[in-house]
């Protein structure tokens, strides 16, 4: 907010602003799930009015209407976002995520483990693969996935073994 009352035509400004407001919802909400969308979903508009080439821009864009069911809508706004961007670990990483949400659990695969090789310690790409590995029927794929993320601090598969133990 700051960076775009400094100087309100950055596009950048704007997608940074809608890629936090969106990515809270899944970490700690600080406002309404709707209400962040929303706003984010307007910031990122904003952001591609002042630079129709901003990927940033358009993944949170897609990434807001796959979240509002709306995968229709959102899919075109992140393959253009990956046309702008290949190299980018977030955009490999919400396109991977809409992969596994349409059932293209190979391809989203094939995403999550690019997005690794490129952010080797981050937790949440080794925890979002063991879930495509998972739902391959590859539990002791998954469950390694598991342990990696756990040993890169991602909480969520704590009790990795636990879970598995009951398939």
């Amino acid at each position: 907010d700051r960076a775009i009352a400094h100087d309100p035509s950055y596009s950048m400004a704007h997608s940074g602003r809608a890629f936090a407001l969106v990515v809270s919802t899944g970490w700690v909400p600080w406002m309404p799930i709707k209400t962040a969308l929303a706003e984010g979903l307007a910031s990122a508009n904003e952001a591609l009015r002042l630079d129709p080439e901003n990927a940033e821009a358009y993944l949170v864009r897609g990434v807001v209407k796959t979240f509002m069911f709306e995968q229709t809508q959102g899919r075109p706004d992140m393959d253009r976002a990956r046309e702008l961007a290949p190299g980018s670990v977030d955009v490999m990483n919400f396109l991977g995520d809409e992969l596994t949400n349409t059932g293209d659990l190979r391809g989203a695969e094939r995403l999550k483990r690019q997005a690794m090789a490129l952010d080797p310690l981050f937790f949440v790409h080794p925890g979002n693969l063991a879930t495509i590995l998972r739902a391959q029927g590859r539990p002791g794929d998954a469950l390694q996935m598991g342990n990696r993320s756990v040993s890169l601090g991602g909480a969520d598969f704590g009790n990795i073994e636990v879970f598995f133990a009951q398939l």
